[in-house]
């Protein structure tokens, strides 16, 4: 790995990397390592970037299904990568990004509110996504109950194979899930992100929101055309980025590395 040069993770001004998610840059370094090596670094940068690794794919999809709300957002990673798509999307986490465990101590890259499941329901009518909510406890099991939408964008690692799983009891009554993508996994985690649908929802609008949906994750390539479109038209590209070299990198954020 000493000879990739890779964007520091702890540069909010570098989400993207060469017209992609710099995470996914990064899990592709991690993931070609052998595992001693890459599992060290795989934790710090799901942290500093996001549990769930991001793909062109599915953040198309999420895109055709928008607005959207996303809970449990955390530094705003993946919501910075949609608003750059220009998704309209508020996010919410409990705590700010400085005083958030679940992160590195890092400023956060979009606007993230404050806010829990109560703070959802002056928002109706738009999509949830939720990515990694903590369970088998946790808000998941009363979010459907106070804000229930049409439609979920939901990643996790499936039901909890022993003992109860309100979650996954929940949505085994009155929702269907339309699909479910795999997208790129850091090591030792096992999820996939899925959409499902009330199946008392018959509005016709967001049928066709779920149809675009599909449609974008399954004929989307590796590294998108229309995203990289979007990406120039959205960016200013009079001065690349500064590429720094993947040592200096491993020392900034993994201090104790070797």
């Amino acid at each position: 790995m000493s000879h990739l040069c890779l964007p520091d993770p702890r540069d909010r001004s570098l989400a993207w990397w060469k017209d992609e998610p710099a995470c996914l840059a990064w899990w592709r370094a991690v993931t070609d390592t052998e595992a001693p090596t890459g599992l060290p670094y795989a934790v710090d940068l799901a942290r500093l970037y996001s549990y769930s690794v991001p793909t062109p794919e599915a953040l198309i999809a999420l895109r055709e299904l928008g607005p959207l709300i996303e809970l449990g957002a955390g530094a705003g990673y993946w919501a910075r990568l949609l608003r750059d798509l220009g998704v309209d999307l508020v996010a919410y986490d409990i705590e700010e990004p400085s005083t958030n465990s679940w992160i590195a101590d890092a400023p956060a890259w979009t606007k993230v509110e404050v806010g829990d499941e109560h703070s959802l329901a002056g928002h109706s009518g738009r999509t949830l996504f939720v990515s990694w909510p903590e369970r088998p406890s946790g808000f998941m099991s009363t979010v459907l109950d106070v804000y229930p939408p049409a439609t979920l964008v939901l990643i996790t690692d499936g039901r909890v194979s022993v003992g109860a799983d309100p979650l996954y009891d929940r949505l085994a009554s009155g929702w269907e899930q339309d699909m479910a993508m795999d997208i790129p996994r850091w090591p030792g985690r096992y999820d996939s992100l899925m959409i499902w649908h009330r199946t008392d929802s018959r509005h016709p609008e967001r049928h066709r929101r779920r149809r675009r949906a599909s449609r974008s994750a399954g004929a989307a390539p590796k590294r998108s055309d229309e995203m990289c479109a979007t990406l120039r038209r959205r960016r200013c590209r009079d001065q690349q980025p500064q590429r720094k070299p993947l040592g200096d990198i491993r020392r900034k954020f993994a201090p104790n590395a070797r």
